[in-house]
């Protein structure tokens, strides 16, 4: 399986300046996203929950605290068990993360 492609931000820099931890996984129930960005780069983040095929399921936004750090929930009510993908766009660039929905 391939991941989606992001299609915000350079994902080159991503790693550097924006970390996203996605816990449990698997998981049978809510996820937490776990969201850092360097200081210098915080802002609005955008976070879609998409499925295997790369359509957004869920799309949630909000402005990161200033200590650059937030997280999270994504409950999964009403979406089947099986693999899906968190993008994270944010200023500081945009990264793709797989998670696993078990029965």
């Amino acid at each position: 399986v391939t991941e989606p492609s992001a299609a915000v931000g350079d994902p080159a820099t991503a790693s550097r300046d924006v970390q996203l931890l996605i816990t449990p996984n698997p998981t049978r129930g809510p996820v937490s996203m776990l969201v850092d960005v360097s200081r210098d780069k915080a802002g609005p983040v955008r976070l879609d929950i998409l499925d295997v095929a790369g359509r957004r399921v869920e799309g949630l936004s909000w402005t990161l605290p200033s200590q650059a750090r937030g997280e999270i929930s994504w409950d999964g009510a009403g979406h089947a068990p099986g693999v899906y993908f968190v993008r994270l766009a944010s200023p500081a660039g945009t990264l793709v993360r797989r998670f696993v929905r078990i029965e």
